[in-house]
């Protein structure tokens, strides 16, 4: 082989080994490569295989990312239960019991029973270091006919006292008359606010509470009446109550007795006979006989119902318009009334009432002499009889009610009597002049 052959057969050798050579890098590239791609993939265990504390490190990054969460949640629940501690406060900064009287008869106003109807009573504990100040605002709704002299009192309760007491039963006036008397239509509410208050907070009123009382109107009546102090009226104090429409003046109502008186005197010395007999034949005719008016006897019998007074009474029957028993009864115990304090005669009104009242009656009764009894039924079933038909029909009923111990003792303690049987009849009765001296009437409002 020459020289020149011997070149080429080297340089042929040295190309082929450069060729497996590259080969090799190819395949150490690919290689490299794949390494890399494989890293990368799995870095996350890589790093963890050759670095055990980044575990620990990734667990307390964790954890203080939870932490951090915990405290801001701790946070936001303890501002809400500042909050909710505030709102409780506020709601437990006083333990009270607060009672607000239920009905307002303004018709009992001129009578001693009006001091027992307290409208407001409130018993209270102080739960808190704090001074606080109960304040009571009256507000009036609808027509009511009575305005409160004062129409808020402010009483201070001391930080933790716990016999805190307050009885308010503020004096009031009635609205002027006008010429027909509207105060007798108006009706309506008295709303009682009762505010507590922490004058050094930023909001000074920690609570507020309201009740309506019910206001009747002046001239109307109701059973089932109850008081804050002294429980409920017995029925027996609200018949005597009844007495006050019979002592209600009017000028009308004057003028016709002085007819009366003069009728009856004269008539008495000229027959030679006691007063009395006289005196109610007048009202009979006058009022009772021959009425052609059938009255509404079932209102006595419900919970409320509105009397006419004694001069509305004479003038209705004078225009021949309705009126009620029950307020005939009373207008004829008005002029009954004026015979007992002139001459000492009594003079009661009897009233028997089944359950549905549409077989009432209604007596008006007088004592002539003692233990002597007479009397008439004022209901239309009678008003045809002539005064001494009508006397004699009603006079076994009139002994039988007057005759029962009872009813004496209860005429003569409390001006009044009342009673309901088992099957629900009521039987009433009212001594006109006791029940006035009892209960100190004056007339109505």
């Amino acid at each position: 082989m020459n020289q020149e052959d011997d070149f080429y057969a080297k340089l042929k050798k040295h190309i082929e080994g450069i060729t497996e050579i590259s080969k090799s890098l190819q395949g150490l590239v690919a290689i490299l490569a794949s390494i890399i791609v494989t890293i990368f993939i799995f870095r996350a265990d890589i790093i963890k295989t050759l670095n055990p504390d980044s575990k620990k490190e990734t667990a307390d990054s964790k954890k203080e990312t939870a932490d951090s969460k915990k405290e801001t949640a701790d946070s936001l629940g303890l501002t809400n239960k500042v909050i909710q501690e505030r709102k409780t406060e506020r709601i437990k900064i006083l333990k009270d019991e607060t009672r607000v009287l239920d009905t307002l008869p303004l018709y009992l106003t001129n009578t001693s029973l009006k001091h027992k109807f307290d409208w407001l009573d409130i018993r209270a504990t102080n739960l808190t270091k704090k001074t606080l100040t109960i304040r009571v605002n009256l507000i009036k709704t609808g027509g009511v006919a009575i305005n409160p002299v004062i129409q808020e009192k402010m009483e201070t309760i001391s930080p933790e006292e716990s016999d805190f007491s307050l009885l308010y039963r503020p004096d009031y006036t009635l609205l002027s008359k006008d010429a027909t008397d509207q105060r007798s239509n108006s009706a309506g509410n008295i709303t009682i606010q009762v505010s507590v208050e922490d004058k050094g907070a930023k909001e000074p009123i920690v609570y507020q509470k309201s009740q309506d009382i019910k206001v009747l109107k002046v001239n109307e009546f109701k059973w089932n009446i109850h008081t804050l102090r002294y429980g409920k009226i017995p029925e027996r104090d609200l018949v005597a109550s009844l007495a006050v429409w019979s002592t209600t003046k009017h000028e009308d109502l004057t003028e016709y007795f002085e007819e009366l008186e003069k009728y009856a005197i004269e008539k008495s010395k000229r027959m030679n006979q006691e007063i009395s007999i006289f005196w109610f034949e007048k009202l009979y005719d006058d009022l009772i006989y021959k009425r052609d008016i059938i009255a509404n006897r079932s209102a006595f019998g419900e919970t409320k119902t509105t009397i006419a007074r004694p001069h509305e009474v004479l003038r209705r029957l004078e225009e021949k318009r309705g009126i009620d028993d029950l307020a005939t009864g009373l207008a004829i115990g008005a002029l009954g009334l004026e015979l007992d304090e002139k001459f000492y005669i009594p003079v009661h009104m009897l009233v028997t009432l089944p359950p549905d009242s549409s077989n009432a009656d209604y007596l008006i009764v007088w004592s002539p002499r003692p233990n002597v009894w007479e009397g008439f039924s004022i209901v239309y079933e009678n008003n045809r009889l002539s005064f001494e038909e009508n006397k004699e029909k009603c006079k076994e009923k009139i002994k039988e009610i007057l005759s029962d111990q009872n009813v004496q003792d209860s005429l003569a303690q409390y001006g009044a009597y009342y009673k309901q049987s088992r099957t629900g009849l009521r039987l009433i009765a009212l001594n006109f002049k006791k029940a006035k001296s009892l209960l100190d009437l004056k007339g109505l409002p």
